[in-house]
């Protein structure tokens, strides 16, 4: 709670980021309505301002879930290569496979004013992920999918990776198994949401 730092990306909502989830691919082991539930957790983190530090709510961001879709979030993955497809207006949460390593990711288009228009989101589908507030028993080698949906709602919200070695972060570049801690914004992160 003492790390003040942060990064901008430089858009930012006018009004209310409505997303709508894709259950296509969603790995067998998690539950439906468990991983939306989580998903939702993860995307009330930056609008309620949910920290560790016990700081004041001055974040002036909502979101609404809109419900399932069929729609596919305009993320491409090929090559090893993420890219950010064309807008369709829609912003989608989705699964897919990502390259080794990356636990999710989030592309926002927005216009030359910086406002968003859209924020789609992938979450890998090769990963053992649970979705309640804590890890479960014996835990091992699975991720948090609320930790890792709030760090990558915190960049549809205008969040960029914590800089340097900002390791108690939520948005500190990755996160390590088992840690329940990415559900919860420190110092850093809830100024930058503030800003």
């Amino acid at each position: 709670c003492s790390d003040d730092r942060s990064a901008l990306t430089g858009h930012h909502w006018e009004g209310t980021l409505s997303w709508s989830y894709r259950d296509a691919n969603r790995p067998a082991s998690l539950d439906k309505s468990a991983t939306i539930a989580a998903l939702a957790n993860g995307a009330s983190g930056p609008p309620t301002a949910r920290d560790a530090c016990g700081l004041d709510d001055g974040v002036g961001a909502s979101h609404t879930y809109l419900g399932e879709t069929d729609v596919a979030p305009n993320i491409t993955v090929g090559n090893g290569d993420i890219m950010c497809a064309n807008t369709d207006g829609k912003n989608v949460v989705g699964w897919g496979s990502l390259p080794g390593g990356t636990l999710g990711v989030t592309c926002t288009w927005s216009y030359n004013s910086g406002q968003a228009a859209e924020s789609d989101m992938l979450y890998d589908t090769d990963v053992s992920w649970y979705t309640g507030n804590t890890a479960p028993a014996g835990c091992s080698s699975h991720f948090s999918l609320r930790g890792v949906a709030t760090h990558e709602f915190g960049h549809a919200f205008g969040l960029g990776h914590a800089p340097g070695d900002s390791c108690n972060l939520t948005m500190y570049p990755s996160t390590w198994p088992c840690n329940d801690g990415a559900r919860r914004f420190g110092l850093g992160d809830i100024e930058g949401l503030e800003s």
